[in-house]
Parts: structure tokens; C-alpha cells; sequence
């Protein structure tokens, strides 16, 4: 009798035991694609959010103010973390209203160490490199502290970078030590990691200004993805350390060097005048040295006159006083001549002096340096107006 061929009860195990192995790689591989796409996808859109915000602060001078209500949108109430404002960056992905943003906001009534991100203040101070401004020149200077540029936002990020670590300003969580970013932003991981509320895990879920380091490996309590960026590395990115450098050392150099040569030339006049006057005195005291002189002969010779007559009228007995007469017209003859030679060089270092004051008043150097010094904090203020630095 002939048997029928088929597959043995141990065949059709060990076939089953192959195909389920297979659908469990299958499954798994599916997974992992599927895990591997949301991961780049999350990376992708993280991206795109950093660089609107990049050129969110080149543009407005600020960083951008969190979304607290929902709507995508800018709200500068004072909240420092909230969603990222997807409407006014520009991102049109609808997930992007989802991620978690924060902005570093430490004010201060004094501007200059101002250190609030979120707002376009005049932190800058304007370039008054001498204490000789005063009353409407000072108001004049006043108007520009209306100028808000990309140099506020840089010194605003020198301030934040120069503050003591604060964990009630937005920073990001590490195990050695918790630091102070400039922003930060958050993207939920596929599932609820940490089993703890919402998608967000850990600080990532909180109300306050932390994040978790960028650098936290995910693992079966954490899925997030974080990007963080510090105030060195935005500084970076605005290019303010030349930015700051201009505008503090060149500018402020220039003006300052400006300054100090104008009131170089105002006293140099006033040391020409002196020497004017000191040389005009000299004159005037070598005439009045000539003039006692002449005075001192016309005496001497009225003396030898009165002493000749009286030795004429003494038989000679009075000759000793016409000798003395004429020894005293003598000298005042000698003074005479000193004085006469003295008068030479008075004329003529009275005459330099003169000539000094003159071409130093006909070149124009001081009004030419006030010019300068003013043409120069113009300048600065231009730029500072237009935003070029």
C-alpha cells in the first residue's frame, strides 16, 4: 500500500518556531525605523527652531519671548519659559507648538547691566569721554538712548555671561553643577518615559526655568531631546566680540584720543597767550629801563654842571664832589647802553610770541580739533542709530 507524503508534526514545529522569529525581527525592525524617523524628525524641527530664533535676534535686536497661551505667538509679559512662539519664528509645522521654550530674563533698572533677553534695551552707553558735556549738550545726548540694535543684545549677553550661576534664571540640569544658558528648547519623545504626567520627562516637565542637559543619554525613563545654546556660543553666533570691540575700544579710542587733543590745543593758546604777555612785559620793562637811564644821564650831567660850579666857586675845594658827578654820569651812561642792548631781544621774543599767537589763531587748531572730537561722537552715534556695529 502506498504512503501519502507530508510534513511531520516535528517538521511543522520547527517551521513555525522560523516564522515566528522572523516576525519578531520584522516587528522589531518596523519599530526601530519608525523610532530612527521620529528621532530625525524631532532633531530636523529642534533645528529649524534654534536657527528662527538665531534670526529672530538678528532682526529684532531680542530674543523672542515665550508662547503662554497656546496660540503660537509672542508673550512678553515677563514669563521666562513657556511654548516656542511657532507663529512669529515663521515654523509652519504643526508640532512645533509643542516645544518647550525658555529664555534667560534677569533685569535691572540700571541698563547698562541689564541682563533681561527678551527685551530690546539701550544697554549701550553713549561715548562722553570727558566730563565737558553739560546741559543741552547732555539732553542732546539723551535722545539716543532711544538706539536699540544688535550691540544692546550683545552687551545684554556679556551681562548675563558676567552674573553669578542663579538657579531661578533658565538653566539647564547637570550632575556636576547647574549652568546658566542664554535659551533652551524641548521636544517630547514618543512616549511617557518616566511614566510621570505628560510627555515630557523629567525637568523638561516642570514650570520652572530648568532643562535637562542636552548631553542626558535617552534610556527607559528618558526620551526628550534638548537643545540649549550658552551665552558664549550665541555671542559667537552674533559676531559681538568684534561687535563689542568697535564699538567700546575703537570708537571710544578714537573719540577719547579726539578729546585729549582739543584740550591739548586749548592749552597750548593759553600758554602762547602767557608767553605773549610775559614778552610784551619784558618790552615794556627794557623801555622802562631805557628811560631811567636817559633819566639817570640827563641827572648826571645836571649833577657834574652843579658840581663844576660849585668847585669854580671854591677855588677847587668842591672838585672831589665834580669827580663823584662825573663817575655817577658815568654808570648811568653804562646802564643806558645795557638797557638800549637789552631792548633787542625783548623786541624780538615780544615780536615771536606775537607771531605764534597769530599763526596758531590763523591755522585754526582748536576749533579744528572740537570739530574733530565732534565729528567723531557723531559718528558713533550714527552708527549706533542706523545698527551698523
Amino acid at each position: 500500500m502506498k504512503k501519502t507524503a507530508g510534513y511531520t508534526l516535528i517538521e511543522l514545529s520547527i517551521a513555525l518556531a522560523v516564522l515566528g522569529v522572523v516576525i519578531v525581527l520584522i516587528w522589531q525592525f518596523v519599530g526601530f525605523n519608525s523610532q530612527y524617523a521620529t528621532s530625525n524628525s524631532e532633531r530636523g524641527l529642534l533645528r529649524s527652531a534654534d536657527m528662527a530664533i538665531t534670526g529672530f535676534a538678528l532682526s529684532h535686536n531680542r530674543m523672542p519671548c515665550p508662547d503662554t497661551t497656546g496660540d503660537g505667538r509672542e508673550d512678553c509679559a515677563g514669563a521666562a519659559v513657556g511654548r516656542l512662539p511657532n507663529v512669529d519664528l515663521g515654523i509652519s509645522q504643526a508640532t512645533a507648538g509643542q516645544i518647550r521654550y525658555g529664555v534667560y530674563r534677569k533685569a535691572s533698572a540700571t541698563l547698562t547691566l541689564d541682563a533681561d533677553l527678551a527685551v530690546a534695551n539701550d544697554r549701550m552707553p553713549m561715548l562722553a569721554t570727558t566730563a565737558r558735556l553739560a546741559g543741552s549738550q547732555l539732553a542732546g545726548y539723551d535722545l539716543f538712548r532711544s538706539q536699540r540694535n544688535g550691540i544692546d543684545l550683545c552687551v545684554g549677553l556679556r551681562n548675563a555671561s558676567q552674573n553669578a550661576p542663579d538657579g531661578a534664571m533658565l538653566h539647564v540640569v547637570s550632575p556636576e553643577a547647574n549652568i546658566n544658558v542664554a535659551y533652551a528648547l524641548s521636544i517630547a519623545g514618543g512616549t511617557n518615559a518616566d511614566q510621570a504626567g505628560g510627555l515630557m520627562d523629567a525637568s523638561n516637565a516642570g514650570a520652572g526655568p530648568a532643562f535637562e542637559a542636552p548631553t542626558r543619554a535617552t534610556d527607559g525613563n528618558y526620551d526628550d531631546r534638548v537643545v540649549a545654546v550658552g551665552f558664549d556660543r550665541l555671542i559667537g553666533r552674533l559676531n559681538c566680540t568684534e561687535t563689542l570691540a568697535a564699538a567700546t575700544h575703537a570708537h571710544a579710542n578714537a573719540a577719547t584720543a579726539a578729546e585729549i587733543m582739543q584740550q591739548a590745543m586749548l592749552d597750548y593758546k593759553i600758554q602762547l597767550d602767557l608767553i605773549a604777555k610775559l614778552a610784551e612785559a619784558n618790552y615794556a620793562a627794557a623801555l622802562a629801563s631805557i628811560a631811567l637811564g636817559v633819566a639817570g644821564v640827563a641827572m648826571g650831567a645836571a649833577e657834574i654842571a652843579l658840581a663844576l660850579a660849585e668847585s669854580l666857586a671854591t677855588l677847587g675845594a668842591a672838585a672831589p664832589i665834580a669827580a663823584l658827578a662825573i663817575a655817577g654820569e658815568v654808570a648811568a651812561a653804562i646802564a643806558l647802553a645795557s638797557a638800549l642792548i637789552n631792548l633787542i631781544p625783548a623786541t624780538d621774543a615780544w615780536d615771536h610770541a606775537k607771531d605764534n599767537v597769530t599763526r596758531f589763531a590763523a591755522e585754526g587748531y582748536v576749533t579744528r580739533s572740537a570739530t574733530l572730537a565732534a565729528e567723531i561722537r557723531a559718528n558713533a552715534n550714527a552708527a549706533d542709530a542706523a545698527g551698523t556695529y
